[in-house]
């Protein structure tokens, strides 16, 4: 596939699949589709002995759109210069501005945690949101880029002390040599 053919593939296939999902644009939907976070959560259930197609359909509603959306944004959020660089397509660099994408990322962040609060153990897939924020602003990209340092200075604090918690120690663990880190 051609770079020209990626976002009218995108867009056609976001038309298609439009009906039934929250207010979004096709670039948010494309993020969406594109996490495993959701997927690891699915395995880990399986291994259930009690795990139930009734539950595996809850995870499901529960992880897409939003925990999975909060997930490659994250992502998106922190490779917009490196995707620049290499010519890859970045769904942030959509947004019509900074805050629109620092509003954007809030909202799918608050939407992942409504959806998780009825599973079960929904302490656990919170502090995975948590954990998502912490990861991805600990990066070390995050220092390289003017606009992302200032996004994660407004959004560092989402995550209440659990996300503050993932975020210093994944720092801490990003700034130790390679050998004591392994």
């Amino acid at each position: 596939m051609s770079k020209e053919e990626r976002i009218p593939l995108l867009k056609a296939w976001f038309d298609m699949k439009r009906e039934g999902l929250p207010d979004m644009e096709w670039y948010e939907f494309a993020a969406c589709s594109g996490s495993t976070v959701g997927i690891f959560c699915l395995v880990a259930q399986a291994f259930h002995q009690d795990c139930t197609d009734l539950q595996v359909q809850k995870i499901k509603n529960a992880y897409f759109p939003w925990v999975q959306g909060l997930h490659i944004l994250l992502d998106y959020l922190i490779d917009q210069d490196e995707d620049g660089l290499g010519g890859d397509l970045n769904f942030c660099s959509h947004y019509q501005d900074h805050q629109e994408m620092i509003s954007r990322i809030t909202h799918f962040y608050t939407q992942a945690n409504l959806s998780i609060a009825s599973l079960p153990y929904a302490n656990f897939h919170r502090m995975i949101n948590q954990g998502l924020l912490g990861i991805y602003f600990a990066d070390q990209k995050v220092y390289r880029q003017k606009e992302v340092r200032k996004a994660v200075r407004e959004m560092i604090f989402l995550g209440g002390g659990v996300g503050l918690f993932f975020y210093l120690i994944c720092s801490l663990y990003r700034r130790m040599p390679a050998s004591k880190a392994a």
